[in-house]
């Protein structure tokens, strides 16, 4: 049996930082919309709506909606701060792994060492994994930082990493959280992937996910 690990690999965006608000009140400047957090009921639903409203391209909506200069304006979702501290004080190193194009990396780095000193580490695509997808990378990572809890709030990369767990590819993986949030509340989870929060009562998880991560 491998070693457990005690190591704690996470998402960014979403996750330890807020960014679907800056993202949320720069469309609705732009566009009149009074849209909100809990209308975000699907990965790509800004981009979509952009591209409706606007008629430009996804690309073109990415590179004004999507930019480092709205990205950098994220607050820490509520509770990250805490748990990560409190997780470090028990001996875990807590990594984060974001999909963010690596034009945003010194942007990213700047964000991170500014609000969540207790990160060990953040890891953002160069060199020879400037070709992989964003989702490739995180996938890749898990397994090369031999992670022992993995936590994202993107449903199919729960899936994709909870899938390769079964068939033996992240030995040193026992838990696996999907954060709940609003473009994820209706996914059914596959055996051995948790659910931590609840975002409908302002619970954003990381209380439970300290509490679980106590108990391995």
């Amino acid at each position: 049996m491998a070693k457990f690990e005690k190591r704690v690999v996470s998402d960014l965006d979403g996750v330890v930082a807020h960014s679907q608000m800056p993202f949320i009140r720069k469309f609705n400047r732009r566009f009149g919309t009074n849209y909100t957090y809990a209308n975000w009921t699907s990965f790509d639903f800004l981009t979509r709506e952009a591209v409706r409203l606007s008629g430009e391209s996804a690309g073109d909506v990415a590179a004004w909606l999507y930019s480092a200069e709205v990205v950098g304006r994220s607050s820490v979702v509520p509770g990250t701060r805490e748990a990560i501290k409190e997780l470090s004080l028990s001996g875990f190193e807590f990594d984060v792994v974001t999909s963010r194009p690596p034009n945003q990396g010194k942007m990213t780095h700047r964000w991170i060492n500014g609000h969540l000193p207790d990160v060990r580490k953040t890891y953002i695509r160069s060199g020879e994994c400037l070709s992989m997808r964003g989702d490739e990378f995180k996938v890749h990572m898990v397994g090369l930082l031999r992670a022992g809890v993995y936590i994202d709030d993107d449903p199919l990369m729960i899936d994709e990493v909870g899938r390769q767990r079964m068939v033996g590819k992240f030995p040193s993986l026992k838990l696996v959280i999907l954060v709940d949030r609003p473009w994820n509340d209706r996914h059914v989870l596959l055996p051995g992937i948790d659910r931590a929060g609840n975002w409908k009562n302002g619970d954003y998880g990381w209380s439970d996910i300290v509490k679980r991560v106590d108990m391995l």
